[in-house]
């Protein structure tokens, strides 16, 4: 007597499936790219039910072999429940024809095998079921091959053989038999990986030749976005002094009062210019710059050097609005620009509530502070909308100085 748990029609199996599976209706027009990962493994528990029935005959096999394959079906789960074959972001699969770039492995389908007229087939090497996964991980593309026994319980695998996705070189659909191929071709592989499509139509998933078209589409992406990153990293940076330094102005501006020093400022009224010199110290070197605080003089000059081969020193001059030494700033900042460093940089650090701006521009431009009449401009950093400022100031040489206003309201 055949047992009564394993003879519905595929057709009426996978309709119910759906209606059990589907967490939201789908309209025709709707087609999500891929099935559920749990859907994935009762569709090959039913396939190999359909091996079965190829081999023996509709219900022509023992409760053992039915046993056998819900066993291999659990264990080829529990697989994936401990090494994760299918991941969490793109993955997909194949049967039949499948190579994981080092191993090839082929075995007729299923139907080939219903029409094939030999005894004993379950002696044949196409009772086994051959499913390749693959899975895309970070910088990385993961193949796992499996062979699940039809007549026994016994499932061997060989899982997430890793490829570097910097080594993609193509992907491509072949056809071979009727049957749609898809080839992964990697450098230092043996081989292509390369997989059978399912051609199990699901009317609300992509399946066939439009499954096959998303899978090349994505991995292409996938991997031509990290061999863009691996360039990149390749190409040596250009050291920007002055779009570091805004970027820096404006990753303190994002602190606000995160930053304890300007907390401190806020609500205690704490004037420490020295904070501010030491958190730039910080960013210049997190942006790969040397930095370099002078120490504090008896006359409260507080600065600061940065330095990088590229380029020729940077001297930094940090002043808050409330001292008054801000009336020298140029001088003080001239005095450490050497015949070597023909600009010079001044942080402004506006304690008030309303702006500076015209009161600073007023004092920059004073006759004492050898200012070259005109040379006054406004740069705005785009997209930001920052504004800085530069001047052009005549002592023995000319010097350029560039200035950042720095609100802490």
């Amino acid at each position: 007597m055949p047992p009564i748990f394993y003879t519905e029609d595929l057709a009426l199996t996978l309709t119910k499936l759906n209606q059990v599976v589907k967490k939201k209706s789908v309209s025709f027009m709707h087609v999500e790219p891929h099935i559920y990962k749990d859907y994935f493994f009762t569709i090959i528990q039913n396939r190999l039910f359909r091996y079965a029935d190829a081999i023996w005959g509709p219900g022509g096999y023992s409760p053992n072999i039915a046993s056998y394959i819900y066993h291999n079906a659990e264990k080829f789960k529990s697989l994936n429940a401990q090494y994760n074959f299918c991941g969490k972001g793109f993955w997909g699969y194949g049967i039949n024809h499948i190579c994981d770039g080092k191993e090839s492995f082929s075995h007729l389908d299923v139907e080939e095998i219903r029409r094939d007229t030999k005894l004993n087939k379950h002696h044949e090497p196409y009772r086994q079921l051959l499913v390749m996964t693959f899975k895309v991980e970070g910088e990385s593309l993961y193949v796992s091959t499996f062979s699940l026994e039809t007549v026994t319980a016994l499932v061997n695998s060989n899982i997430n053989t890793r490829y570097d996705l910097k080594d993609f070189r193509n992907a491509r659909i072949t056809t071979r038999n009727n049957k749609t191929i898809i080839e992964f071709i990697f450098a230092g592989a043996d081989k292509a990986i390369s997989f059978q499509v399912d051609d199990n139509y699901y009317p609300q998933y992509l399946s066939g030749d439009k499954l096959a078209k998303h899978y090349i589409e994505t991995i292409k992406k996938l991997a031509n976005d990290v061999i863009e990153k691996e360039k990149n990293s390749l190409r040596p940076r250009v050291f920007d002094f002055i779009k570091d330094f805004t970027t820096s102005i404006h990753l303190l501006q994002n602190q606000g009062v995160n930053a304890e020093f300007i907390k401190k400022m806020k609500e205690g009224d704490t004037k420490d210019e020295s904070a501010f010199r030491y958190w730039f110290q910080t960013a210049f070197v997190m942006a790969g710059y040397s930095a370099e605080p002078e120490p504090e003089k008896g006359n409260g000059r507080i600065d600061l050097k940065v330095s990088h081969p590229s380029m020729a020193n940077k001297i930094i001059e940090f002043k808050g609005w409330w001292n008054n030494d801000k009336k020298n700033i140029i001088n003080q900042l001239r005095s450490y620009l050497t015949d070597f460093e023909q600009e010079g940089y001044v942080f402004m650090i506006n304690n008030k509530k309303t702006g500076i701006e015209e009161d600073y521009k007023q004092l920059i431009i004073a006759e004492e502070m050898n200012y070259i009449t005109g040379s006054w401009s406004e740069i705005v950093v785009e997209p930001s909308g920052y504004t800085y400022f530069k001047s052009e100031h005549s002592f023995i040489r000319k010097k350029s100085i560039f200035h950042f206003i720095f609100s802490i309201y």
